[in-house]
């Protein structure tokens, strides 16, 4: 607010300036003028104003300058408003509870604070500081308005409670909402802190707030409190924040009263703060330990929740937070072995703990996979047992990703295994609200016999779906046909995952490509005896080991090809004769150890199948 010209208040620059158009006084940086309408208060020079506005613009347009000696007034800068604060001494105690309320830390930057205005539930008060004495049992508001000089206003508000008589020893309250032991809370990624959520009851009187600490090896961190209001037994809720770091986090809840040590009740134990990921599929997803060790990537800060079991009675009855296990195939804790390794590489890149909850299944149809929409958490169905799990952890909206490992055993199925998948895909959305992404992982060539159709309606999901990305298991040479050992096998497939989630969720850019060779499209050279494949991504640069071209196959022509380069991002295949009638051109990848067509990162290309050649 600003001094009018001739003494009153004006709100806003432009009225101000108005009011000095249009005759009025002003108030300069040097002290008060007065001016009598003629354009001269103390003999200086007068000046010249309008003030323009019209119906169709009715924004004020005022213009101030100097009449014919080029004297410009001084105009004053605009008044900074006051700083309301205070204490209450003490803020909280047994009824009758009197408080002195001291406003003297309230401040003005540019003046002096003339006026203060205590307003309570039961009443009102002015001065700098009062005493107001406080009967009713419960919490109550305090309201402070301070004034400056200029008519300037500002509040501060605060609460005092008041206790039924002396605190009850010892102290009692119950808790039935908790987080879990050894819970990964999910991780805000704005604040990089999760939330340990209370709610409980307290029984004994006396007590003004549940005080929350959070303690690391036993040393008080950081502490929340929450008032009580009113008589017991009265209810509490109280959000906790957790910092997500490579630290175990336990929180103690205390009852807080005047003239009592606080009275610990409840402590909620091992808590971290982290990223949370769900695996689906068939045994690939699961990735038990077929040859070779994952749980080298064991770690405190790698957890999972409950039990990957297809005991329905088993799934329930599992409601706890365990260390991840990446060799079992089940059971509590198991997450595969690229599971943890991707979680653990995560976990190492971004300074943060991983959740991972498994839910896959070997040797299942995409059938088996999808929801029981009259009971979505049906005991007797895959989907319900994972989606049990995830909402007894509290989790379920909580998700960075989906990644799914399934299809052999759909074999070339594909309109089936399509269907299916986008039928399961939309379910997930529903039921997992918030999941920023969902992985596909192309099956390989090898059990289930011909899957090229499978493997294209699974490259083509990304084209479809913006959240989709797909990812390729060819170049991974530890392949017996089905599955894989860990070295060159899941340890880099959870590599690779965790490359390219780095780059989608936490902001990685890396320098090379992380996601697999993919085409975007291919055409005949050097008169028909030429297949140029151009990959989508211009800056890749591929490989192509010696034989590899025996995994490319030309479509509807007689002739075969002989051999094949890489140059840039392009896959070049030298044709035995003019292959120009062809139709398409695929490629299946094999089973086992290479030749292989890489990028740079060694992600292999994946298979596609009749992709058009232009002439």
């Amino acid at each position: 607010m600003l001094a009018s010209p001739c003494g009153r208040r004006t709100h806003g620059l432009l009225a101000w300036l108005a009011a000095i158009a249009l005759g009025g006084c002003y108030r300069g940086a040097s002290g008060d003028g007065g001016s009598d309408g003629s354009g001269s208060s103390d003999g200086t020079a007068a000046t010249t104003a309008s003030v323009s506005a019209s119906a169709s613009d009715p924004t004020l347009t005022t213009t101030i300058g100097s009449d014919d000696t080029g004297v410009v007034p001084d105009v004053g800068v605009p008044n900074q408003p006051p700083l309301a604060m205070f204490t209450a001494t003490p803020d909280a105690g047994a009824a009758t509870l009197s408080v002195t309320l001291d406003a003297s830390a309230s401040s003005d930057p540019d003046g002096t604070i003339v006026a203060w205005a205590w307003s309570f539930d039961d009443g009102a008060d002015e001065g700098e500081s009062v005493t107001h004495d406080f009967t009713a049992v419960g919490c109550h508001d305090v309201t402070l308005m301070v004034t400056d000089d200029d008519d300037a206003t500002a509040m501060a508000t605060g609460t005092v409670v008041v206790a039924q008589g002396a605190p009850e020893v010892p102290g009692m309250a119950t808790v039935d909402l908790a987080p879990l032991a050894s819970a990964v809370l999910p991780r805000d990624r704005d604040t990089n802190e999760g939330t340990a959520s209370f709610h409980g009851s307290v029984a004994s009187q006396g007590y003004t707030a549940v005080l929350a600490e959070v303690m690391t090896d036993g040393v008080v961190a950081s502490s929340v409190t929450v008032p009580l209001c009113g008589a017991a037994p009265v209810e509490f809720a109280i959000d906790v924040p957790i910092p997500a770091e490579l630290v175990a986090h336990d929180v103690r809840l205390s009852l807080v009263g005047d003239g009592a040590d606080p009275q610990p009740f409840y402590t909620a134990t091992d808590l971290v703060a982290g990223d949370l990921y769900l695996i689906q599929g068939q045994s690939n997803a699961v990735a038990s330990q077929f040859s070779g060790d994952a749980n080298e990537n064991q770690g405190p800060f790698l957890r999972s929740f409950g039990s990957n079991t297809a005991d329905g009675n088993a799934t329930a009855a599992d409601a706890a937070w365990h260390a991840a296990n990446g060799n079992a195939g089940g059971g509590p804790g198991a997450i595969g072995q690229w599971g943890l390794r991707m979680a653990a590489q995560l976990s190492s890149a971004h300074a943060i703990p991983i959740g991972v909850v498994n839910g896959g299944e070997g040797g299942r149809p995409i059938s088996y996979f999808q929801r029981n929409d009259a009971d979505t958490t049906d005991l007797s169905t895959n989907y319900g047992r994972a989606l049990t799990r995830m909402r007894a952890a509290g989790i379920e909206s909580s998700l960075r990703a989906i990644l799914w490992y399934q299809g052999e055993s759909d074999g070339n199925g594909y309109q089936v295994h399509h269907d299916g998948f986008v039928a399961l895909e939309a379910d997930w959305l529903e039921d997992y609200a918030g999941v920023e992404q969902v992985y596909v992982t192309q099956i390989r060539a090898g059990c289930g016999g011909d899957l090229i159709g499978t493997q294209e309606v699974q490259r083509q999901l990304a084209d479809d779906f913006d959240e989709i990305t797909v990812m390729s298991v060819t170049g991974l040479d530890a392949h017996d046909g089905c599955h894989y050992a860990y070295e060159n096998g899941y340890r880099e497939l959870g590599d690779r995952y965790a490359a390219l989630l780095g780059r989608d969720l936490y902001g990685e850019t890396p320098a090379n490509d992380v996601a697999p060779p993919n085409p975007e499209g291919a055409a005949f050279a050097n008169g028909g005896t030429q297949v140029v494949i151009d990959m989508r991504n211009a800056a890749s640069n591929l490989s192509f080991a010696e034989g590899a071209h025996v995994d490319f196959r030309l479509e509807g022509a007689a002739v075969s090809i002989t051999g094949g380069s890489a140059n840039g991002s392009q896959v070049i295949l030298t044709l035995s004769g003019d292959g120009s009638a062809a139709t398409g051109i695929t490629y299946l990848g094999h089973q086992g150890a290479g030749p292989w067509v890489l990028n740079e990162n060694g992600v292999g290309l994946l298979a596609f199948w009749n992709l058009p050649v232009a002439p």
